[in-house]
């Protein structure tokens, strides 16, 4: 469970950083599969012979992932109809024209015909047939990278995709249960609304310790694995110091998991039931970074849809404030039934005006509303909408405006409680449009020179 601490905004603001030791950088690999339990095995394989490998499902995952910087290696899984790897090796291209000599295909009909001879056509020199060992990918991965193996790693790797997974029926898995042959559970976390959670040691990573959230026995199967392939999906994509990282994704006794970085501390809502609200200049790094993580999530066209106190987390281990689960989250070209608008998601007393009108099923300004709830409550003590019902309390969200911050809080500067107001606007294209818009006016000179006054 995460630890609390009476210092953490000492810690989070006045604390410094530690120093990292640098490391040697190893090749990167990205692996692009339609189906995760295939592509993990590769990734798996290749962090054995000593890369750095990063598992996409599906193309668009590896469309984000691929644009910026490409890899020294790409792994492509074409076998399945669903992956159409030759459009999505077209698209990249165009950003980086000698990615094609650096990709391993796994594709019907090799070099001769079919989806292999398009991409020997496109530059591909290395086409794989359905069944590979370990021995022959090491081979061609050392002749694109240039990555020496290790043969004793090499048979170490032989062995151990041939343990079979050990894990315990049930929804808590004990102290010493191996999964996927990879990692060890330490100890049982607790339990969400679908998914239980397992601090485990990742021995391919010098037994890093990694939360694993796995899949309940009872949990909805269809909706509750699209949660964690959600949240595997952008914490893999994401990578931000406010924004919580996903690792690795997989499956055990037939359930699907997700690994995520393991954090250490307490979320918003627990710091602010416990110490009240900070004083505004404390509360301004606070603001900030939850403020840049949405950002960094609304950059990649993501709406995060659930956006509170709850989901913001202050990780005494690193000093930073974290946005964190994505399981109810709209990415760009999610299917029809991840739109929904005829049900309201998110919690009631953060959701937005348009998302109870039905008028959309997630715009990033809806997020911006429910993070100017956050900004309210942490600078004024209390939510700017209160009621006795839910009912009641969702009609004024949609009808009632709220009373600036300053009024119940009168060292908040005048300029941040007038931002906190513009993002409660009713309607969404009068807020600011994203977190990175609410972050500029956070950052901007008459602001910080009310702050460094002490007054609005």
């Amino acid at each position: 469970m995460a630890k609390k601490s009476s210092g953490l905004f000492r810690r989070l603001f006045g604390g410094k950083r530690r120093e990292e030791p640098e490391k040697v950088a190893s090749p990167r690999a990205v692996v692009v599969a339609d189906l995760f339990e295939e592509g993990k095995e590769v990734a798996d394989l290749l962090r054995r012979l000593g890369l750095e490998a990063e598992l996409c499902i599906g193309g668009e995952q590896a469309m984000s992932k691929l644009q910026d910087k490409p890899p020294d290696l790409l792994y492509l899984d074409c076998w399945e109809s669903r992956l159409n790897g030759v459009s999505l090796l077209q698209v990249v291209s165009h950003y980086h024209s000698d990615l094609p000599s650096r990709v391993i295909a796994r594709a019907p009909g090799g070099a001769a015909a079919g989806i292999g001879s398009q991409l020997v056509a496109m530059g591909v020199r290395t086409v794989l047939p359905k069944k590979v060992t370990p021995n022959d990918l090491a081979e061609k991965v050392a002749e694109i990278t240039g990555q020496s193996i290790d043969r004793e790693l090499l048979a170490q790797a032989n062995d151990e995709i041939k343990r079979e997974r050990v894990a315990a029926p049930g929804d808590e898995l004990a102290a010493g249960t191996w999964i996927d042959a990879r990692y060890e559970v330490i100890k049982y976390l607790g339990r969400g609304a679908c998914a239980t959670v397992h601090e485990v040691s990742d021995s391919y990573h010098n037994d890093k310790h990694l939360a694993l959230k796995w899949l309940s026995s009872d949990a909805p199967a269809h909706d509750a694995a699209d949660r964690l392939m959600a949240e595997y999906t952008i914490g893999n994509l994401i990578t931000h110091e406010n924004v919580i990282r996903a690792y690795d994704v997989g499956s055990c006794l037939g359930r699907p998991y997700v690994t995520l970085e393991i954090l250490e501390g307490t979320s918003l809502d627990e710091h602010l039931e416990a110490y009240g609200s900070p004083p505004p200049e404390l509360a301004l790094p606070l603001l900030s970074s939850a403020a840049a993580g949405l950002g960094a999530v609304h950059a990649q066209g993501i709406v995060h849809r659930d956006i509170k106190p709850g989901n913001l987390f202050l990780d005494e281990s690193s000093g930073d404030l974290k946005l964190i689960d994505f399981g109810i989250a709209l990415l760009p070209h999610a299917p029809e039934y991840r739109r929904r608008t005829h049900a309201v998601l998110g919690t009631p007393a953060y959701v937005s005006p348009e998302q109870l009108r039905g008028e959309t099923a997630g715009v990033q300004a809806s997020d911006v509303f429910s993070l100017g709830v956050v900004f309210y409550e942490v600078l004024a003590g209390r939510r700017p909408f209160r009621a006795g019902t839910v009912q009641q309390l969702l009609s004024r969200i949609a009808n009632n405006p709220p009373v600036a911050p300053r009024k119940l809080n009168p060292t908040v500067p005048r300029s941040l409680s007038d931002l906190v107001l513009h993002m409660l606007s009713k309607r969404p294209e009068q807020r600011p449009p994203t977190g990175n818009a609410v972050l500029e006016q956070l950052r901007s000179e008459k602001l910080l020179a009310e702050l460094a006054k002490g007054q609005g």
